[in-house]
C-alpha cells in the first residue's frame, strides 16, 4: 500500500505541475530536485560545503543528496527522475517500521493514510528521509533499544535539528547520562555548523517567511487591500517585509506549545505518552520557525497518529489546505493568502486540541481504546 501510494502521489504531483505549468502559474511542487542536484555536483566537483559553498541545509540532509547523485552518475539515469523514488523508498520503510510499534492499532497503516495527502510535495523534498530517522527512533525508544535509540536522534538532529527533542526519550525512560551527553554533543556540532560563513549566507534572510502566522496575516491584509506584498526571495524560499519585530511574534505563537511539551515531559513516564508530547513540542517548533514551510506539516505525522479522534481529523484537513496552497500558489493573490491563513489558524487549533489530551492525563477520547500501548 506504501508504494502504490508513493507512486500515485509522484503521478499527482507530476500532473499537478503540468496542469499548473499550462494555466501559467506553475507550482513550484516539484522544484526543490534540481536544487539539490546544483548542490551535490559542487561537493562532488570539490567544494567544501559551508566554507567554498554557501548551503542552507545541515549534513544529514546533504547525504541523500550526494547518494543520488553517485547513483544517478552510475546508472545514467537522470538526478530528477531518481530523487522522487528514493524518498519514495524511504518513505515505504517509514512506513514498515511504524507498522513494528506496539500499538494495539495499526500504527503503519496510520502513517500511510495520514501522510498521503502531503506525500505529492515531501516526496520531492528531504522529509521522507528525515522521517525515517524520526520513526526508527521512535520504534528503538518502544523496544528499549537506547543505543540503536540515540543514534537515530543523533542522526535525525544533524538533518534538521527539531529532532533534538527525541531526546526526552531516554531522558525520561532511565537514560539520563546517555541522553544529556548525547544531545550535547549533538547540539555542540549543530552549533559548530551554524557558526561556519557558508550555513550563515545560506540561511540569511530578511523579512518573515510568507507561511509563517505573521507573514500570512500580514500578506493577506495587504492583498485583501491592494497594496503589493511586498515578496523577498531568499534563502530558497519566498519572505515578505515585515517590521523588524515580527519574527520575536511569532516566535511568541508556538512558545506555550512547547512550554506545556516540556513541563508534561518531566512528568511522563510511558514511551506513547512521552512520544505524544513530544509531537506537540514539534508542533511548537514549527508555529515558532520564522521559515515555516509547507513541508513541516509531513514532520508531525508519526507523532499525530497517536492522538485523539478529534485532534487527527483536524490534522488531516490541515494536510489537504497545505497541499491545495501548493497546488495555486502564488504569494502575490488574496486567495492563496486566505488559503495559508486559514490554515494556520487550523493549525493553531490544532496545537489546542494536542495540548488539551496531554493536560488531560494523557487520555485524548474516553471511547478512543486504540491509543493504548499493547501490554
Amino acid at each position: 500500500m506504501a508504494t502504490i501510494g508513493a507512486l500515485v502521489a509522484q503521478l499527482t504531483a507530476l500532473i499537478i505541475f503540468g496542469v499548473t505549468e499550462i494555466a501559467g502559474s506553475q507550482s513550484p511542487i516539484v522544484g526543490d530536485p534540481g536544487l539539490y542536484r546544483v548542490i551535490a555536483t559542487a561537493i562532488i566537483g570539490g567544494d567544501v560545503p559551508y566554507i567554498d559553498y554557501p548551503l542552507e541545509h545541515l549534513p544529514g540532509a546533504v547525504l541523500p543528496m550526494l547518494a543520488v547523485e553517485g547513483l544517478s552518475r552510475l546508472s545514467g539515469v537522470g538526478f530528477l527522475d531518481l530523487w522522487p523514488i528514493a524518498m519514495g523508498l524511504a518513505f515505504i520503510v517509514t512506513v514498515a517500521m511504524a507498522n513494528l510499534f506496539p500499538t494495539d492499532f495499526d500504527a503503519g497503516r496510520r502513517v500511510l493514510w495520514y501522510s498521503l495527502p502531503l506525500l505529492p510535495l515531501v516526496l520531492f523534498r528531504t522529509e521522507p528521509w528525515l522521517m525515517a530517522w524520526v520513526v526508527a527512533s521512535m520504534l528503538f525508544a518502544f523496544r528499549g533499544s537506547w543505543t540503536a535509540q540515540v543514534l537515530s536522534t543523533v542522526f535525525a538532529s544533524l538533518t534538521k535539528g527539531w529532532p533534538l527533542l527525541m531526546f526526552a526519550l531516554p531522558f525520561q525512560l532511565s537514560r539520563r547520562r546517555v541522553a544529556l551527553v548525547s544531545a550535547g554533543a549533538t547540539v555542540a556540532a549543530l552549533i559548530v555548523v551554524a557558526a561556519l560563513p557558508g550555513f550563515r549566507e545560506g540561511r540569511a534572510f530578511e523579512g518573515i517567511h510568507t507561511e509563517t502566522v505573521v507573514g500570512s496575516i500580514v500578506l493577506t491584509i495587504r492583498a485583501f487591500r491592494g497594496f503589493d506584498v511586498q515578496l523577498i526571495s531568499a534563502a530558497g524560499a519566498a519572505y515578505t517585509v515585515a517590521p523588524a519585530n515580527a519574527t520575536m511574534l511569532n516566535a511568541l505563537i508556538g512558545l506555550p506549545f512547547l512550554a506545556i511539551a516540556g513541563t508534561q515531559a518531566l512528568r511522563a513516564s510511558d514511551p506513547t505518552r512521552l512520544m505524544r508530547i513530544v509531537g506537540l513540542g514539534v508542533l511548537g517548533v514549527i508555529l515558532a520557525s520564522p521559515l515555516f514551510s509547507t513541508q513541516f506539516v509531513f514532520w508531525l505525522v508519526p507523532f499525530v497518529i497517536l492522538t485523539g479522534t478529534r485532534t487527527r481529523r483536524t490534522f488531516l484537513v490541515v494536510a489537504f489546505l497545505s497541499l491545495a496552497s501548493i497546488i495555486v500558489w502564488d504569494p502575490h493573490t488574496l486567495l492563496w493568502n486566505l488559503l495559508v491563513l486559514v490554515r494556520n489558524i487550523l493549525l493553531v487549533g490544532l496545537g489546542i486540541s494536542w495540548a488539551r489530551e496531554i493536560l488531560s492525563l494523557g487520555i485524548p477520547d474516553a471511547s478512543d481504546r486504540s491509543l493504548k500501548p499493547v501490554t
